[in-house]
């Protein structure tokens, strides 16, 4: 199938889910913080579950970020960009960032659930509620972290 076709898919049935679930979040919205676009295409197909498909993604996103961040707090000793990032933050701002990485936490949890025990309704809050964090909360921190650090590299 081809990306224009795909994506056509995609905007079909995130709009047919919006009409059926309530989801508030557009598609554009979430293809800016979850890049959900890019995902679809990766995978090359649009599930017959679109939401779970999103939820999935989203917590994806949230996971790999804080893969990022876990290791600015407990750096692995045998990669030296992490030892120097690590070292770039005081134990107040390697505090936040584990509190940050706990809040992202409460949504990635919430998304195994869906799998053992699929919810439209709370999968559709799911998406609006992670999309208001990443927003208001993930991103601006996520932000002020790396602003930090490339300060830090640069010198």
């Amino acid at each position: 199938m081809s990306n224009e076709l795909l994506l056509k898919e995609l905007h079909d049935s995130y709009a047919s889910l919006q009409r059926s679930s309530g989801v508030r979040a557009s598609l554009d919205e979430l293809d800016v913080a979850f890049y959900v676009r890019d995902a679809i295409l990766s995978a090359g197909y649009v599930s017959s579950l679109p939401s779970q498909q999103l939820c999935a993604r989203i917590a994806d996103v949230f996971m790999n970020w804080n893969s990022y961040l876990h290791g600015l707090v407990m750096p692995d000793p045998h990669f030296l960009v992490q030892m120097n990032e690590s070292k770039f933050i005081d134990s107040e701002g390697k505090k936040a960032i584990l509190a940050l990485i706990a809040r992202s936490m409460v949504f990635v949890s919430r998304n195994t659930l869906f799998h053992a025990r699929a919810d439209l309704r709370e999968e559709a809050r799911f998406i609006d509620e992670s999309l208001a964090f990443w927003k208001n909360d993930y991103q601006p921190t996520l932000i002020s972290i790396l602003e930090t650090l490339r300060a830090r590299w640069s010198g």
